[in-house]
């Protein structure tokens, strides 16, 4: 290998942690959303810190309550969505496959770790 290897090499390496470093920072600075999709399509977006009871078509409910979300009505056969567990800062998702339904949490919203173990 060439000193030009190591010096493309280096910089490709560097890129990819600035890359990391500003992804990783975006996404502990930044705000937690709930985001429905209905039928492959984004239906709403809600930020998690504002209480809300939100109707998806003619199909179900959810509500957000104290950062928490869940499904509280649908009309799928099953119901396996409005049993489901409530989703959070820490993620997760909510599927309603009979109404193509999901609700999923996007960033999340962490806080940085208070240490790091060796």
């Amino acid at each position: 290998m060439k000193r030009a290897d190591f010096v493309l090499a280096g910089a490709i390496l560097l890129l990819a942690g600035i890359l990391l470093y500003v992804n990783t920072t975006k996404s502990i600075a930044g705000r937690a959303e709930l985001v429905i999709t209905l039928d492959g399509e984004e239906f709403g977006r809600y930020d998690l810190s504002l209480d809300a009871e939100i109707r998806i078509g003619d199909h179900a409910v959810c509500r957000i309550r104290n950062e928490r979300v869940s499904m509280t009505e649908s009309d799928c056969p099953d119901r396996l969505c409005v049993h489901s567990a409530e989703i959070g800062r820490s993620g997760g998702a909510i599927v309603c496959l009979p109404n193509k339904i999901i609700l999923k949490i996007e960033g999340t919203g962490q806080t940085a770790p208070d240490a790091i173990a060796g």
